[in-house]
C-alpha cells in the first residue's frame, strides 16, 4: 500500500513539474507559430490575392499551435465577393500545417449553404461547411 501511494505521489510530482515546463514551452511554440503564420499570410497576399473588375477577394486567417500534435496550423479563409448582385458569394477555406507546408483540408463552396463543390479534411470528405468546421476543430483547438 505504501509503495502504491509513493508511486502515485511521484507520478503526480513529475506531472506537475512537466506541466509547468510544457506551459512555458507551449507559450514559446504559440508565439513562434504566430510569427510563422504572419509571415505565411503576408506571402499569400503578395502572391496575387487581389481585387479585379469582376470580383473582390477578402482574406483572413487564424493560427493555432496544437500541443497534442506539436504542429502549427493556419486556417486561411478567402471570401470571393462578386461585383454583380446576381452572382453568388464563394468561400474557400484551407487548413495548413505551416512547418511542413502540408494541406490538411479545404472547402470550396457557395456561401448560400448549398452542398460544397469540394470539401475534405485529410481522407474524410464532408458535405457542408458545418461538417468541415467540425472536422477542423480538433486541429485548431487542442
Amino acid at each position: 500500500m505504501r509503495i502504491t501511494i509513493l508511486l502515485l505521489l511521484l507520478i503526480l510530482a513529475f506531472s506537475v513539474y512537466g506541466y509547468a515546463a510544457s506551459g512555458t514551452e507551449e507559450k514559446e511554440f504559440q508565439e513562434q507559430c504566430g510569427k510563422s503564420a504572419d509571415k505565411f499570410f503576408g506571402r499569400a497576399i503578395e502572391n496575387g490575392f487581389r481585387s479585379d473588375d469582376k470580383k473582390t477577394e477578402t482574406m483572413d486567417y487564424r493560427h493555432h499551435y496544437n500541443r497534442k500534435l506539436n504542429k502549427c496550423f493556419i486556417l486561411v479563409t478567402t471570401t470571393i465577393l462578386p461585383k454583380f448582385k446576381d452572382e453568388t458569394v464563394v468561400l474557400f477555406k484551407e487548413l495548413l500545417d505551416i512547418s511542413e507546408m502540408k494541406a490538411y483540408g479545404e472547402i470550396f463552396a457557395e456561401k448560400n449553404g448549398n452542398k460544397p463543390f469540394g470539401c475534405k479534411v485529410l481522407e474524410r470528405f464532408c458535405h457542408s461547411e458545418g461538417e468541415w468546421d467540425s472536422l477542423v476543430k480538433p486541429y485548431m483547438e487542442e
